[in-house]
């Protein structure tokens, strides 16, 4: 049986950036390939991405419970919308550039994702 070869560079930084704007085609992938778990760097922004989803999540169901105040709930859907994509902007950025830095307000809770 052949070994499994480790990921390149390219590899990884393709991976890590793409898991920002296609946070499922991220999902499949990390749990597709075995490499891409072990890997410190796409682990790293695997995390950094599902910190940003879980964030998004949590930020529409608290809007969605203002659905009752007129015009309230457009204008944070829309303030949210705003600082998520910049935060995505600035992982693929950072992805990019081979960097592992954690994301503004909520990169921290990336650290304590433990898988």
């Amino acid at each position: 049986m052949a070994k499994p070869k480790k990921p390149t560079q390219d590899e990884k930084k393709l991976f890590s950036i793409l898991t920002y704007p296609f946070f499922i085609v991220g999902l499949i992938w990390y749990l597709v390939d075995e490499n891409m778990q072990k890997d410190k760097f796409a682990k790293f922004h695997f995390k950094q991405s599902l910190v940003l989803v879980i964030a998004y999540l949590i930020v529409w169901i608290a809007v969605s419970i203002l659905w009752f105040i007129p015009y309230l709930p457009g204008i944070l859907y829309t303030l949210a919308w705003i600082a998520f994509l910049v935060l995505a902007v600035l992982g693929i950025i950072n992805a990019a550039n081979h960097e592992e830095k954690e994301l503004p307000v909520i990169g921290g809770y990336a650290k304590k994702l433990k898988f």
